[in-house]
């Protein structure tokens, strides 16, 4: 039973340490702020998302494409879940921009379900995002915001 157990706390600590050096590029950054910015704009809040951006591009586009516009709004009534992977990063040459393509899937439940454990549907969309670096922070400079993809699967 030890050796179960001190094999189960390597293998967590191995994972940790491996996510840690995969997810440790110069784009990691960029992919922290875009996993930001789309989680808010999953959530409808915009005002959380507007400081994450730069230039008038990004900042009508968040206010113009919210979730509720892009999809019915009629068919979204709570939001439980929201994961964001990075499918693809292009770095300029000096490192200073990336772009990002960028897969989102959110669960949600339609009026008159509410689901206590899990989402009762799914939807997912594909964007994508260039990030500037300004200082020490990234910027979201340009966004585009995908059409739903996959609208009533699991």
């Amino acid at each position: 039973m030890k050796r179960v157990l001190a094999l189960a706390i390597l293998a967590g600590a191995g994972y940790f340490a491996y996510q840690r050096v995969a997810g440790g590029g110069a784009s990691s950054g960029a992919a922290k702020v875009a996993e930001e910015l789309f989680g808010h704009w999953a959530r409808g809040r915009t005002d959380y998302a507007l400081p994450l951006t730069e230039g008038s591009q990004p900042k009508q586009t968040l206010e113009d494409r919210t979730v509720r516009n892009v999809m019915n709004p009629i068919v979204m009534q709570t939001i439980h879940k929201n994961d964001v992977k990075v499918l693809s990063a292009t770095k300029s040459p000096d490192g200073n921009e990336t772009t990002l393509d960028v897969e989102q899937m959110i669960g949600y439940d339609p009026p008159g379900v509410e689901s206590a454990v899990r989402s009762a549907m799914s939807v997912s969309f594909r964007h994508k995002a260039t990030l500037k670096k300004s200082g020490e922070a990234w910027k979201v400079t340009k966004l585009e915001i995908g059409p739903p993809i996959n609208l009533w699967g699991k």
